[in-house]
């Protein structure tokens, strides 16, 4: 499988755990309210294995080394999901981010 496949297949969901460097949780005032907020982001890299494909679908179903499945919708956009075979290990780094802002309960 090309690493381009496994980079695309990353980008379409958000997938099991965050690890969140020390330095991405200084918190920052957000720059609508100039109140208290914090923004998190971090590069997660994973490995899973293909347990089951759904080419008419379009859904691959992903279990990670801890043992978790997971079903995604797979993109047009990924050119090369005809040649993913179930038992293939896919090397997946997507981007999760979670912001926080301190806001008075009506707003």
């Amino acid at each position: 499988m090309k690493p381009s496949m496994t980079t695309r297949l990353a980008a379409l969901a958000v997938v099991l755990t965050v690890t969140v460097p020390a330095a991405a949780q200084a918190p920052p005032k957000s720059a609508d309210t100039a109140k208290p907020g914090m923004v998190l982001a971090d590069v997660v890299k994973l490995t899973a294995t293909v347990e089951g494909i759904d080419q008419g679908n379009r859904t691959v179903t992903l279990k990670s080394a801890g043992g978790r499945s997971t079903t995604l919708k797979v993109d047009k956009a990924v050119k090369n999901f005809d040649q993913v075979r179930v038992g293939d290990e896919l090397v997946i780094r997507h981007t999760e981010a979670l912001a926080i802002a301190v806001m008075k309960p009506a707003s």
